[in-house]
């Protein structure tokens, strides 16, 4: 939500603010409307009134403002005076809002002040009087200032908006990889008191774009519309079901969950839980890590928790060892995990916390794990790394540490350990009795006391652990700000005041898109319309490369370039080429020439302009044939891939149908390094589609038992095939893909909206640190 501040507060519609801490906000958003009956004068006596009651105060919280050392007021040159005149007329029952030095400090979150009552005189309904507000906007003093001063959007991290999009805190929510793990009761009250707090649809009249809105052309009650929406609720029901059973812990035994709280211990999601800002989002990554993988061995997550939270207003990794699976031991999977996340943290500049309870490398399957390159030992090279390009390694010891697991903490920059818990050894006591003879307890070992008075493996003691995650708070709470960045130079949004809902349902992606089973085709305008900011769209190059989408849009107030397939169109442009072959025909795009070209200029220019890029894929790849080949479809499609590889802006990726063959290339698939790439239920994976590859294989296999004077009937033949494609489909699936870690979460696409709009903030902090974006550099275009 951009919002320049240009005109005094009574004069703002549906106002809402963002204060930035450390380079990431802690947002706190009211509607406000205009009172037309208020004079001047009126305005002038309770502004004095309001500094008088702040000159009187002589609370320590205002200190950082009053002495002009709030990072909020050097960041946007906006003096101390209008800070305080900001927040004195918006609220004037609260003597000042939290700001973000009094955040950095450790002072307590916004949460606090939303229970308090809002002034009557201030908040009503939002109806009056739109083009006076307008026309404020224009004439207002201060926007013919020099200094433009500029508040960026609350990001979905911060703990208001968590409470803006949380429609229901019931357990389905944890499906979404976007677990609202904690909730400020007096917020949540306060919301359902005061309905018009609710973010609202802004009329186009306060929207300076001119951007088209997209039209639709779904019919919600058509009988195609239902099937789909059956089909694709059916899908999300099971993925709702696995998920479930691993937040649950429905796949760990009852006895070690409650010997592990005998102990005092928390679970890993309730530290995690503790550990992140009141109300605030936590963005789970990979929660059906290792299903089914090791057959009937059961690792839920991989046996630990990865995701992206707020801590006292500052994005951090967290990753948290989960000692109820398997004593917190690392399979290939777990170390996997461990990776992503801190590729994650590597990339976007994110500090990271590790809650470390472990019993370290899985003996049983240590060839596995141990001497690779990206095996268990690459955990540590990581942090070295980053430590050294100054992302903060922050490790909270809140149970075992073992051998290798040992420098976890040890190459932390800063350490915090448990009492009575928390051990940190390379060798533990059956090894330090089996090589020297001595018994030895673990905590005389290794324990807090030890590693905090002795040995100095450790920084901060801590009695249990929830103490140690108040430290861990209080450890990210001092590290320094990251530089504010604008999302664009380029942003037409220069002056928004307003982030805009949808104007479609996203409910009816259900209907648009249906179920894996679904083999309809359907225009990727009808998903971007429920997804970007006002439904409205720019397209690029729309008459060329009719089968590729390409155009700018807003996901809460951050300009994005958007890449989807479209297969609605693909006959206008084949009047040439044959008809598609039967693995063509279902709900996927293709690429011909003409669409790899438009990918490529596109990519080129949001690279130029510095901005995100956010792919749809639906695709089946790229059209063959002798036209296709004469054509150069092969250097044309090299054109995109490379571009693809070299786009130095984050990518960010949502299969929302079929990704196969080179078209998972072209549309920047996992091995093109997109920041986050996320599946719905019904997205499909693979080298080529199941009944393409069964005739494939089959006549291989026929070729070969003929040759070999063999006999090959029609019914070994369609045997062959029905176990090809049945293998095909099963890995395939999301469920088979995300086990193995080839995404980073399935989501509901009700939800991708909200979820790119958390990876979006993430990954403006890599840009917010380094005070610009990364400069992208093309290979050789083969012309």
């Amino acid at each position: 939500m951009a919002l320049l501040l240009g005109t005094p507060p009574a004069l703002l519609a549906h106002t809402f603010f963002a204060f930035v801490a450390n380079g990431n906000a802690i947002s706190a958003g009211w509607h406000r409307t205009i009172n037309w009956r208020e004079t001047a004068e009126e305005r002038d006596k309770e502004k004095a009134r309001n500094e008088n009651k702040m000159e009187e105060s002589s609370s320590s919280d205002c200190e950082g403002m009053i002495s002009g050392k709030c990072p909020s007021v050097r960041r946007h040159s906006f003096g101390t005076q209008n800070h305080h005149q900001f927040n004195s007329l918006l609220r004037p029952s609260v003597r000042c809002l939290p700001c973000p030095f009094l955040i950095k400090m450790g002072c307590p979150m916004p949460n606090s002040i939303l229970s308090l009552p809002p002034s009557p005189r201030h908040f009503h309904g939002a109806t009056e009087a739109p083009a006076k507000a307008a026309e404020a906007l224009r004439v207002s003093p201060l926007r013919q200032s020099p200094v433009q001063i500029k508040f960026y959007p609350p990001p979905p991290f911060s703990s208001f908006s968590s409470i803006l999009f949380n429609k229901s805190r019931k357990k389905q929510l944890n499906f979404l990889h976007l677990n609202f793990l904690r909730s400020s009761s007096a917020s949540s009250s306060c919301v359902e008191s005061f309905p018009e707090w609710r973010h609202q649809n802004v009329s186009n009249e306060f929207c300076p774009s001119n951007w088209p809105i997209l039209p639709t052309t779904v019919q919600p009650d058509s009988e195609q519309f239902k099937q789909n929406e059956a089909e694709m609720a059916e899908s999300i029901s099971e993925f709702k079901n696995v998920v479930d059973a691993v937040i649950d812990g429905q796949m760990v035994e009852k006895t070690v969950i409650e010997r592990h709280k005998n102990k005092g211990k928390l679970l890993a999601r309730e530290r995690i839980e503790q550990l992140i800002d009141q109300g605030g989002a936590f963005l789970e990554l990979s929660q059906l890590a290792a299903y089914k993988v090791y057959g009937q061995e059961k690792v839920p997550a991989g046996g630990v928790v990865a995701g992206i939270g707020p801590i006292c207003g500052r994005l951090c990794v967290i990753v948290a060892n989960d000692a109820t699976v398997k004593g917190g031991t690392y399979y290939p999977i777990t170390v996997k995990k461990h990776l992503r996340a801190q590729e994650i943290a590597l990339e976007n500049c994110l500090p990271c916390v590790y809650l470390v309870d472990s019993g370290g490398a899985n003996l049983s399957r240590q060839a596995e794990i141990f001497a690779d390159k990206d095996n268990f030992g690459r955990i540590f090279f990581n942090q070295a790394q980053m430590s050294a390009k100054g992302i903060p390694q922050i490790a909270v010891v809140m149970g075992s540490c073992t051998a290798g697991g040992a420098y976890v903490p040890a190459m932390a920059d800063q350490a915090v350990i448990v009492h009575g818990t928390g051990t940190v050894f390379l060798g533990g006591p059956p090894l330090v009795k089996a090589a020297t003879g001595e018994e030895v307890s673990a905590e005389d070992l290794g324990g807090a006391t030890l590693h905090c008075g002795r040995s100095g493996v450790s920084d901060y003691f801590a009695s249990d652990d929830r103490h140690a995650l108040s430290i861990a708070r209080r450890i990210v709470a001092g590290l320094p700000a990251q530089r504010s960045f604008p999302p664009s130079q380029n942003d037409p949004f220069p002056s928004s005041a307003f982030v805009e809902e949808p104007i479609y349902p996203a409910e009816q992606l259900y209907g648009i898109v249906g179920g894996p089973k679904q083999r309809k085709a359907y225009d990727v305008r009808e998903v971007i319309a429920r997804v970007v900011d006002g439904s409205r769209f720019d397209e690029f190059k729309r008459m060329y490369g009719e089968t590729l989408v390409t155009g700018f849009a807003h996901i809460f107030g951050q300009i994005v370039g958007i890449v989807g397939e479209c297969l609605s169109n693909s006959n206008k442009k084949r009047q040439n080429f044959p008809p598609l072959p039967p693995f063509i025909t279902g709900n996927n795009g293709i690429l011909f020439s003409e669409s790899a070209m438009k990918g490529a200029h596109f990519i080129e220019l949001c690279c130029q302009r510095q901005i995100p890029l956010i792919f749809f894929q639906n695709i089946t790849g790229f059209m063959v044939g002798p036209d296709a080949e004469a054509g150069g479809i092969a250097k044309h499609g090299a054109k995109l891939v490379t571009a693809v590889s070299c786009a130095a802006v984050p990518k960010l990726t949502v299969l929302i149908g079929g990704s196969y063959g080179a078209g998972n290339y072209g549309m920047c698939g996992r091995a093109y390094s997109p920041r986050f790439l996320f599946m719905w239920p019904n997205a499909r994976v693979s080298v080529m589609g199941g009944g393409q590859a069964a005739n494939v294989l089959a006549q291989v296999q026929r070729e070969r038992r003929l040759r070999e004077g063999g006999q090959w009937s029609e019914e070994d033949e369609q045997q062959l095939k029905q176990h090809i494609e049945q293998r095909f489909e099963r890995e395939a699936s999301p469920l088979f893909a995300s086990a193995r870690l080839w995404d980073d979460g399935v989501i509901d696409p009700v939800d991708t909206r909200r979820v790119l709009g958390l990876a979006l903030q993430a990954t403006l902090s890599a840009q917010k640190r380094e005070g610009k974006a990364a400069e992208t550099k093309f290979g050789v275009f083969r012309m």
